[in-house]
């Protein structure tokens, strides 16, 4: 008995360790899809050439959620997608132009960086349902347009 009860033990703790369910997104437009954030994942954007070449610690393999990059002389694209419970959502924003940020997003000291650019990164705690991931109105001295931004979210404890 009581190694079945040290085995249960192990098991338990090994669950703590283990983050909290994956959420479910739902709710995509086209060319919205979801992976995985890794240091050399060409998951920037949705079946785009960018590859992550320097991740946070605390970002690396959540989900993430991204859109097709679009044209260059366009905003990169915003959308909305919905969750099944409450988490800590990352947006993920190019460092091109002045783009607008919605005022409940927090800026964090995190910086992502890929081949071809680099993110700052924002925040904010979130109850399930509908998140907006804004357009990306900001442009360069060319008149070339960010990246659409991306979404990477963590499940709440």
């Amino acid at each position: 008995m009581k190694f079945l009860s040290v085995i249960a033990a192990i098991l338990c703790a090994g669950a703590v360790c283990v983050s909290a369910a994956e959420v479910k997104v739902s709710g995509m437009a086209a060319g919205v899809k979801v992976a995985k954030i890794t240091q050399n994942a060409k998951t920037r954007t949705s079946g785009g050439p960018f590859v992550f070449t320097k991740v946070p610690d605390q970002l690396k393999g959540l989900q993430i959620v991204t859109i097709t990059r679009g044209a260059l002389n366009k905003p990169g694209a915003g959308f909305t997608v919905t969750i099944d419970q409450p988490a800590t959502v990352y947006l993920l924003v190019h460092d091109r132009g002045t783009p607008t940020i919605p005022a409940d997003w927090k800026k964090t000291p995190m910086k992502v960086q890929w081949n071809a650019g680099a993110d700052t990164v924002y925040e904010k705690q979130v109850k399930a349902g509908k998140i907006e991931v804004p357009a990306h109105n900001g442009k360069d001295g060319g008149g070339n347009y960010g990246v659409p931004s991306a979404l990477v979210i963590k499940p709440a404890k």
